[in-house]
């Protein structure tokens, strides 16, 4: 486009007027379509009269004009002398596009906070859990939780993961007195330094604890009302159409459970014990339906769409239960976001078994939305050590936070000293458009490689061979 064009007319009109809105709007036309400058050098020649004109202006619409048209002086070169390289996101997509897949291929999809975050799911992470929690104690009148509020502000604690770590660590301390005296002389230099208050009674601390975490159950109960988002829909879907998928997740959630009951896929949690063809749902740290008797270790599972029919007819959500084997109390089983996750559930043992097994065992292993925080650094071990023992692995990391990703990649450099670079898979931005892409080139590559075998098939007995690959002579009809 000449700059002779009304267009640049219009523009330069907009310049001398002071006419901010325009320039915005044409400027914006450019930025988009840097093509219609096809002389960059005489367009920047007549910037900078425009600009040496509004440099002569005093008057307020002119000052308020030239950040605008310096703005400008960035288009109209670059475009059109360089190239302007791939992102590392477009990089990846292109080559997992281009990715060849064998029908044997077995994958893993880990799905973390950030894939119940979109909506309709909208279900906070755990960085937006605390502020949460302390927003649902504030409508009791009796307010049991502002001294722990308090202590929170007063430490600059904001994440929930910190904060129910603490109140493990004290109700560990004050059963055991002899413990509370080692930890002060490891902490602390000399006696001085000690501290002389009283050790708050068992009851304060088993209170404060118990409280704290009726919060946090409630707080995951409404969890429940959650639909399953794109990302939950595309995983069932890719989990009925790839051969070999197990689903991890660290979410207490049951959207990816009403997405599977929906295309009728029959899942297991492992420690449910189901027929070992259902599809293994891995929930690394329980879930909303399951409870869990401390006294024999008995797992119970009600129905998710029984649960959500009880509360949509006004029956209130149970955080204790009555252990159908036993008859004792039964809790859930929600494994909350603590570094002591083991010492209150021993079952979910088996769980992490699970993980473990599914990543040794994945030849593609989908990352979205999992942020690697410290209270969950097992499974990032479990992770790094699956990759360093079969550096061939396939891994796809998809996050709206490019730090969690470039983290992630330092990691996997320390640790797998042979990891290729063309086996890691970086997708950073919204999973609900790049997750789902991703998925859609996996299932592509695989489903025109059955095809290329059933083809392969179609030809080997149209020759007639035997077992051993061998013609086979028809005998003639006597």
């Amino acid at each position: 486009m000449s700059l002779d064009h009304p267009f640049f007319d219009e523009l330069w009109m907009a310049v001398r007027h002071g006419d901010v809105d325009s320039i915005k709007q044409l400027s914006y036309y450019l930025r988009h379509n840097p093509e219609v400058i096809d002389s960059p050098e005489d367009y920047q020649r007549k910037l900078r009269d425009n600009l040496s004109y509004l440099r002569r202006r005093s008057r307020p619409r002119y000052l308020r004009v030239r950040p605008f048209v310096e703005q400008l002086a960035t288009l109209g070169i670059p475009e059109k002398t360089a190239k302007q390289e791939p992102s590392e996101t477009e990089q990846a997509l292109s080559r997992l596009e281009k990715l060849k897949v064998l029908k044997k291929t077995r994958y893993v999809i880990f799905l973390g906070a950030g894939a119940s975050k979109p909506k309709p799911s909208s279900i906070p992470t755990v960085a937006e859990l605390l502020p949460e929690l302390w927003a649902r104690a504030e409508k009791l009148e009796t307010r049991p939780l502002d001294k722990l509020q308090t202590w929170c502000t007063n430490a600059e604690i904001t994440n929930i993961e910190d904060l129910l770590t603490a109140l493990t660590i004290s109700n560990m301390v004050v059963k055991k007195p002899k413990i509370h005296s080692l930890f002060n002389s490891i902490l602390y230099t000399s006696k001085d330094g000690m501290p002389t208050e009283d050790i708050r009674d068992r009851d304060t601390i088993n209170s404060l604890q118990e409280s704290t975490g009726n919060f946090f159950s409630l707080l995951v109960g409404t969890m429940l009302d959650a639909k399953p988002n794109t990302i939950h829909k595309s995983t069932v879907d890719a989990a009925a159409s790839l051969p070999h998928v197990r689903v991890v997740t660290t979410n207490y959630d049951a959207c990816l459970e009403q997405a599977f009951d929906a295309k009728d896929i029959a899942y297991s949690y492992i420690i449910d014990k189901k027929p070992s063809n259902a599809l293994s749902l891995v929930k690394m740290h329980g879930s909303i339906n399951w409870y869990y008797c401390d006294v024999c270790q008995h797992i119970m599972m009600p129905d998710i769409e029984k649960m959500k029919s009880a509360r949509e007819n006004k029956v209130p959500y149970p955080l204790l239960g009555m252990c159908t084997k036993c008859r004792s109390t039964a809790k859930q089983f929600i494994v909350p976001p603590t570094n002591y996750k083991y010492v209150l559930y021993p079952p979910i043992v088996e769980v992490w078994d699970a993980c473990r097994t599914a990543f040794d065992e994945g030849d593609i292993i989908i990352i979205v939305g999992y942020s690697f925080g410290d209270a969950d650094d097992y499974i990032a071990k479990m992770l790094l050590k699956s990759i360093s023992e079969h550096p061939d692995k396939k891994v796809i990391i998809c996050d709206t936070d490019k730090r969690v990703v470039k983290r992630f990649k330092q990691a996997l450099a320390r640790h797998v000293s042979d990891f290729s670079e063309e086996n890691y898979f970086p997708l950073i931005g919204k999973a609900e458009d790049l997750y789902v892409r991703a998925l859609e080139f996996l299932t592509s590559s695989t489903s025109s490689t059955a095809k290329k075998g059933a083809g392969a098939k179609k030809t080997t007995s149209k020759r007639n061979t035997g077992p051993s690959g061998r013609k086979v002579r028809k005998k003639r009809a006597r």
